[in-house]
């Protein structure tokens, strides 16, 4: 392995078959089509509002990223707004675009971000945080696994004392892990054990954990291995302590039961608020993500991760390939969602609010 990205023949023959498959099938999806816009099946799931410590606000940053806030407290989930080309990550050399990401990223004075959570470690989902996490978020801890920590240090040694490693403390086999409470313990959240589906005709890139002993971030995507992949489980707490907002989050497709939340005890047991689900290579995975709808009826559902993260976040996400895999993926998915569910697929930079509802 050559973390320094340097190529040989067979690396780069591999990499070539593999981007020239990826583009083969792109091209075949890419036919005639109106693109799909917002339409009354696809609105915001609650009226705009000025937030307060009732209000939970969710913002689409896009690919796998989502700022969650509560008040002044709130958390990250991986962004990503580099989106090097596709020719960069087949063949070519990645870095985080550090002009882009100061002009993108949210500014969100005197709310305190306690943590960044990582599902993955491919590059898609890790590539902007060592950045965010030393400039904009430098109270915050990231959450992951060790693939995660190993990159995150590579990249900026000074973050160490800033990753914590879940491994240990996960959900597994339906039955709860441990809960991480950070914000004033208004908020807490578990690691769930998931995997990562297939990416396109059942190949999965990039698998394998990171190496230890790295001293610098690859500059190849392909050295981005995925390490182990999670979802989590957040919850929102109300002064007593009790559940007052459930969001499962995901930024990979899974085989269900991976990645669904575990069996409960009577006093964690609570309803899914919000479902945020990763649509890319949704067809890659039997039954997903309709196996999670039927048995964990989430009442709102926010569709990520459906944008082509190859284009730039300043160009316009509606691309004729993504208005025509949506018009893919709605009809096979809503119909298993309940009756009283409402979902959204946002475009990056959306907000999203929403109330405690009582059980």
């Amino acid at each position: 392995m050559r973390p320094s990205g340097g190529y040989d023949w067979i690396t780069l023959f591999g990499r070539t078959i593999c981007l020239v498959s990826f583009l083969l099938v792109c091209l075949s999806c890419a036919g005639r089509g109106i693109s799909i816009r917002p339409h009354p099946g696809v609105e915001a799931l609650t009226l705009p509002e000025l937030a307060t410590s009732d209000i939970i606000q969710v913002q689409y940053l896009g690919t796998g990223g989502y700022l969650i806030q509560r008040g002044r407290h709130g958390l990250l989930t991986a962004p990503l707004y580099s989106n090097p080309g596709v020719w960069r990550v087949g063949l070519g050399n990645i870095s985080p675009d550090t002009a882009l990401i100061n002009r993108v990223h949210p500014r969100i004075p005197g709310v305190k971000i306690a943590a960044v959570l990582v599902g993955h470690a491919h590059y898609d989902h890790l590539l902007d945080v060592p950045y965010i996490a030393a400039h904009y978020t430098r109270e915050a801890i990231i959450y992951g696994s060790m693939s995660v920590s190993r990159l995150v240090i590579a990249a900026d040694p000074s973050l160490k004392s800033k990753v914590r490693v879940l491994e240990a403390e996960l959900a597994r086999n339906r039955q709860p892990g441990d809960w991480i409470y950070v914000a004033d313990s208004t908020i807490r959240f578990m690691a769930v054990e998931s995997d990562h589906g297939p990416h396109f005709l059942g190949i999965h890139m990039m698998k394998g954990e990171v190496p230890p002993g790295l001293k610098q971030i690859p500059k190849s995507a392909w050295y981005w291995r995925e390490g182990r992949t999670f979802a989590y489980l957040i919850d929102l707490l109300g002064v007593d302590g009790s559940i007052d907002f459930r969001i499962h989050y995901q930024d990979a497709t899974s085989h269900y039961p991976l990645g669904a939340p575990p069996r409960f005890a009577s006093q964690d047991t609570h309803r899914l608020d919000l479902a945020i689900i990763c649509v890319d290579t949704w067809d890659q995975v039997p039954d997903y993500p309709e196996a999670l709808f039927r048995n964990h009826r989430p009442r709102h559902v926010i569709f990520g991760h459906w944008e082509n993260f190859f284009r730039s976040p300043l160009k316009s996400p509606w691309t004729r390939f993504s208005s025509l895999r949506l018009r893919q993926f709605i009809p096979s998915v809503v119909d298993a969602l309940p009756a009283d569910s409402k979902w959204v697929i946002p475009e990056p930079g959306a907000v999203y609010l929403f109330r405690p509802v009582q059980p």
